[in-house]
Formats: structure tokens, C-alpha cells, sequence
């Protein structure tokens, strides 16, 4: 379902939790994949800054990254029924949203 949403862009993969489990990543994708040891070995006495009980791991992929826009998802994320532009609009602070159901769920 997520495939032709990420397909065209390079992945930056930071998994939490147990290092020593492997996340498998279909094939098609262009990807990077941290986990805890390897963000250890890249930020060395700077690690404490990085939290790993919270969703704060994924402030790794902020620094690692040198795109000019970045979007960030968790594991319990979804995708929406929702075209994009709707999203776009409201992360603009529209006030007024183009579809009245759509403005319902959101509120």
C-alpha cells in the first residue's frame, strides 16, 4: 500500500528498539537503515542527545539526511483516503478546508 508513495525516493530507515532484530525492506527500494548501533558508532559521546525510549530516534534521520524537504513516518502510521493536497492544506493553516467531511475527521 505505501509502496508507490516511497518507491521514487531515497529511504533514510532509523528502526528503534532491538538493534539485533533486522527489519526486512522489500526489494525496489533505495534505502539507508540505521539502528541504534550504527547511530552510536556515527555520533560516538554525542549519542546521549538522541533519546531511545521515546520516537526521539528519529531526530537521526534528521542529521544523516542532506534532502531539501523531509517526511517522517512512524510504524503505527496509515496511508489516508485522503488526496494529498488535502494534507498540504492543512498544514498550511487554511481555515477554510475544502471538504466538510474532511474537516470533521480532522477536528
Amino acid at each position: 500500500m505505501w509502496r508507490p508513495f516511497f518507491q521514487p525516493y531515497h529511504l533514510i530507515i532509523v528502526q528503534d528498539g532491538d538493534p539485533s532484530k533486522t527489519i526486512r525492506v522489500p526489494d525496489g527500494f533505495d534505502y539507508q537503515l540505521y539502528n541504534r548501533n550504527d547511530i552510536n558508532r556515527i555520533l560516538g559521546p554525542k549519542t546521549a542527545c538522541i533519546s531511545f525510549n521515546d520516537s526521539a530516534s528519529r531526530c537521526f534521520g534528521y542529521v544523516i539526511s542532506k534532502k531539501k524537504y523531509i517526511f517522517t513516518i512512524d510504524d503505527d502510521c496509515f496511508v489516508s483516503v485522503f488526496p494529498f493536497s488535502y494534507f498540504l492544506v492543512f498544514l498550511g493553516r487554511v481555515m477554510a478546508l475544502p471538504d466538510p467531511i474532511f474537516t470533521r475527521i480532522l477536528m
